[in-house]
């Protein structure tokens, strides 16, 4: 199992739910669910968002990134169009940004690097 797997069952279970449960409130296959938590197949940031409102936690947690979070450090945010999404992560100052690149791509998450002025 993949973090991003272990985690996923870890918060289902707090629920009490089942991977059957799980597939049904997010409307996916039980199989899918089940390929996740194996770390078989990455979701899209999309199915995460999906997957985290129905086990009741921030994306961050599914991701992994609760630690950083926690500090304030990691805000995510999914933005939808027609053919892709994103999920855009904003880092703080007392975040350490190598901790969020190793976690994504070692799960498999692809990386696009842009820089934002600050608001």
């Amino acid at each position: 199992m993949g973090k991003l797997g272990d985690n996923l069952r870890r918060y289902r279970m707090q629920c009490g739910y089942t991977p059957r449960r799980l597939a049904e409130l997010c409307e996916m296959e039980r199989d899918t669910v089940k390929a996740i938590e194996a770390g078989d197949i990455v979701p899209d940031p999309e199915t995460v968002e999906t997957l985290a409102e129905a086990v009741r936690v921030r994306p961050e947690r599914i991701y992994g990134l609760e630690r950083l979070s926690d500090k304030g450090g990691i805000h995510t945010r999914l933005d939808k169009d027609k053919k892709t999404s994103t999920l855009y992560v904003e880092w703080g100052k007392d975040t350490e940004l190598t901790d969020c690149v190793m976690y994504l791509s070692d799960n498999g998450i692809a990386l696009t690097f842009k820089e934002t002025e600050e608001e």
